[in-house]
């Protein structure tokens, strides 16, 4: 009866329905959960590799940059135009790029070995990046997240459902205090006996459904259980894991709002310092070439060129920083929004064609056939 315990949704039966469907709702979001965090990390050892793939070539020209100049600067030596410490200045410059080309494979091997264990490759297999170049300079567009994106994170969803079965738990613990009514009818049929035979078997038989006495009894019972208190204290303990599920769902939604904001923030950081490195890098170059023809017009001192040399890798190596850094800050914000699960492989999609590719591919629900080993995203 309305009212009272066992009534309506929060039946044990429905209750146990309901639950179940929430936290099979929550174990669904916790999965896209996963997913992102295992592509974040993925991606982040995927652009690790990369910057140490780009450093190991930018040591490599500086350190044949260094050997060149020493060349230089020992024909100058040779000549007198150019004394001993000039010469050493030069040889020190090439010993010094030499173990930053030493340190700089050892950081490649070390990438190598992270994104080894991430992708669960062979332990000492070394990784090369390929066609990488097209990515870095290109300009990602980033999916629409929507009017409200932290709705739609499943960081959030799976805590909304925890939260709802929190508070199907409160509701039928609540509704277990209600009292229990009970309603009995019974209906009793049987023979009198004052009827000793029949005329013919049809009669007999039809006598059956006849009977002589019918009695319908109906009764109602209420129950109340004095004290009651081990339900209290359940109800108790429900409400207030209701609550706290409440304050843990406001606190994620904090949570991803303050995230997304640093992710935007970060991003939008990332590509300014991308703009002045770029420039820096450019000049440095460009300063490092002029000094070049001014050594050989004697218009500068060696270790004024060995200090442009260092100069240059210190400006080109901190633009590779700032390009990878803008690649892992568009990926992050992706992530922030709750979408990597969904939509990194569009988004790794260096063009409109790929990117319609991908589409059809997952229209048909065949994009499992296209993976290495019929392997599944």
């Amino acid at each position: 009866m309305p009212g009272t315990r066992g009534f309506g949704q929060h039946a044990a039966g429905t209750l146990n329905r309901n639950r179940a469907a929430a936290a099979r709702d929550a174990s669904a979001f916790e999965t896209q959960s996963l997913i992102s965090t295992t592509l974040k990390s993925a991606d982040d050892g995927w652009w690790n590799l990369v910057e140490a793939a780009l450093a190991v070539q930018a040591v490599h020209d500086n350190r044949v940059a260094a050997e060149a100049l020493l060349a230089s600067t020992r024909r100058l030596y040779d000549s007198r135009s150019a004394n001993n410490y000039d010469l050493s200045q030069a040889e020190l410059s090439l010993a010094a790029a030499r173990q930053r080309e030493q340190q700089a494979w050892s950081a490649y091997v070390r990438a190598s070995d992270a994104l080894s264990r991430l992708l669960d490759r062979p332990a000492g297999q070394l990784l090369v990046p390929q066609n990488f170049t097209e990515t870095l300079g290109l300009t990602r567009e980033l999916p629409d997240a929507g009017a409200d994106p932290i709705t739609g994170h499943p960081d959030f969803q799976a805590q909304q459902s925890q939260n709802e079965i929190a508070r199907l738990q409160r509701a039928a613990d609540q509704q277990g205090l209600a009292p229990d009514v009970t309603l009995d009818a019974q209906l009793r049929l049987r023979q009198s006996n004052q009827v000793y035979g029949y005329e013919s078997l049809s009669e007999s038989m039809t006598s059956v459904f006849d009977p002589d006495v019918s009695t319908f009894v109906l009764g109602a019972s209420f129950t109340r259980p004095l004290g009651n208190r081990a339900a209290k204290a359940s109800a108790e303990a429900s409400d207030a894991a209701a609550r706290q599920a409440t304050l843990t769902l406001q606190a994620e939604r904090q949570n991803l709002s303050a995230s997304l904001t640093q992710a935007e923030a970060v991003l939008a950081g990332a590509r300014v310092q991308l703009t002045y490195r770029a420039e820096a890098s450019a000049l440095a170059d460009s300063a490092y070439e002029r000094a070049l023809r001014q050594q050989r017009r004697r218009e500068i001192k060696e270790y004024e060129l060995v200090g442009l040399h260092a100069q240059r890798l210190s400006t080109r190596l901190a633009y590779i920083s700032a390009l990878i850094a803008v690649k892992k800050s568009e990926t992050a914000l992706l992530d922030a929004r709750g979408m990597l699960h969904s939509h990194y492989a569009s988004f790794l999609a260096s063009g409109p064609l790929e990117r319609q590719r991908l589409a059809l591919l997952g229209h048909y629900g065949v994009a499992d056939w296209f993976l290495p080993q019929g392997e599944s995203q």
